[in-house]
Parts: C-alpha cells; structure tokens; sequence
C-alpha cells in the first residue's frame, strides 16, 4: 500500500491583462505553481479553473511549463457555471475527453440538472458536487435546495466534502465573535469546509481541496491510500481520502476578497471569453 497526496480543487488564475504584460506575468505564475506542488510533494492535482476563465487554455500552459523531472499528474477539469449560478467541477481522464465539448465550456449553458444529466450521460465524464453549503451565489444547497443538492450527489456519486478555502478566515471570525452576530453565515461556511455527515449518502466518494487561486494557498490535499499495482485515475473516482489543511495567514485573505470581486463582476457584466473545444 501507498499514501498519495490529492488536491480534487485547484485554479491556476493566470491573469488576463495586456498581452505582452499578461504572457509575462502568466509564465512567472506558472513557475511558482510548479514550485509549489513540488513543495508540498503533491501526487496529482485536478485542473479545475472556471469556465469563464479560460480551463482550457489554463491546463495547457501548465503542461507546456511542466518541468523536467516533475512528478505532479495533472488531471484536466473545469469549474462548471450553471445557468443559476451554481458551480460544479466536471474532469475526466484525458484532455480530449473533456474539453471537447463547448457546452462544458460555455457559462451558463445548463441548469444544474442538465449538467448532471449530461455527465451521466457520458461516461468518460465525472462530476463533483462542489462545496454544497458555500455562502453566496454559487452553493448549490443556496442556488438549487437541499432536495436537489442531494440527489445531484447521489447521481454523481462524487462530493467535495473538504473546502479549505476559509481555513484562514474560521479563526478570525471566531476570535471577533462574529459566529454569534452572524449564526448562518458562519454555519455556512463551517458546513464548506466539512460537509455535516448528514449530507452524505453512505457510498458517496469523499473529495477535497485547497480551492486555491494563488500559489501560496497551495498545500491543501487529501490522501488516499492505494495499492501498488492500483490504476491511479480509477482510484482517484473510487476511493475517499482524508483531508490535510495547510496552515494559511491572515495577510492573503485581502487578495483573496478582490479575487472573488473581480469573479462576480466577470460573471454579472459578462467580461470574459470562452475557450473553444478541441
């Protein structure tokens, strides 16, 4: 048996600026990130930018900047927008197998069970119900109900479980007894970085991640235990993990709150491009 180390939830949100500027500034990202799975000795990362943030083109540039020697397996995955809102990572074994299909890579082109519907519909693709209880606009238990979140779960048979993007922020808030003044908020975001058991369909595949969008965040991973001989994709879709958070500081926490800004304000003026299929 062997322990591997997984990040199921990973953006490489490379920059968008000019494009002299941004293909600098992209190729210096790139190298950090590199820097940073090898730090924290990652086995395999999922790929899982967002659709209106180009997924595809972002796994591409990291497998062309790949460095020699580097042991980090990449898996190709999108952070699917539903037409509500909704966020759901969709990934499959092969690149071809998933970023070939342009709905995939259109915001807002299904409703949550639509693109459930169409992953069953094709098996080489896989679906994680993403960070159900997420406070905000892009939970599915907030966007579609609770009904809906657990049959999407159900039919998936995949949930990120572990979200380790408020690992920072829990501690915080706590400290200001802001968990007092704001009882729901704080359940919510509670419930995203662990999933209450009582969401959990007894079979369900366990996933996590670090959620991160920048290279320090990096770190967060769940470990799975394999054999030897085991085929590493298959037992990425069919064994659960348990999860290991990074200690995270406080300083990130402003960069993280223009990232999510800039995220709503893309999303709501509609200021992006979108890859197109292979």
């Amino acid at each position: 048996m062997k322990k591997i180390k997984v990040d199921y939830h990973f953006h490489p949100n490379l920059p968008s600026y000019v494009p002299i500027l941004k293909k600098i500034l992209s190729n210096n990202k790139l190298r950090k990130i590199w820097k940073a799975f090898e730090k924290h000795d990652l086995d395999v990362v999922f790929v899982t930018e967002h659709a209106y943030k180009h997924p595809k083109r972002s796994f591409d540039l990291l497998e062309k900047t790949r460095p020699a020697g580097a042991k980090t397996l990449l898996i190709p995955g999108i952070e699917v927008l539903t037409k509500e809102g909704t966020d759901m990572i969709v990934f499959a074994k092969n690149k071809k197998d998933i970023y070939s299909h342009q709905e995939l890579l259109t915001p807002k082109k299904f409703t949550i069970i639509e693109l459930v519907k169409f992953i069953k519909k094709h098996p080489e693709l896989y679906g994680i119900v993403t960070h159900p209880y997420i406070p905000g606009l892009t939970g599915i238990v907030q966007n579609n109900g609770m009904e809906t979140a657990r049959w999407a779960t159900k039919e998936l048979g995949m949930v990120e479980a572990y979200n380790c993007s408020f690992t920072a922020l829990i501690p915080i808030v706590k400290f200001l007894k802001l968990n007092k003044i704001l009882k729901k908020k704080y359940e919510q975001i509670i419930s995203t970085a662990e999933v209450p058991p009582s969401f959990l369909y007894e079979n369900t595949i366990i996933t996590g991640g670090s959620d991160a969008h920048r290279p320090w965040q990096i770190g967060d991973y769940m470990e799975l235990e394999i054999d030897e001989n085991d085929d590493i994709f298959q037992a990425l879709t069919t064994k659960s993990g348990k999860i290991n958070r990074k200690n995270k500081k406080l300083i990130p926490l402003i960069l993280d709150a223009f990232t999510v800004t800039r995220e709503i304000i893309m999303k709501k003026a509609h200021l992006y491009s979108i890859d197109k299929s292979l």
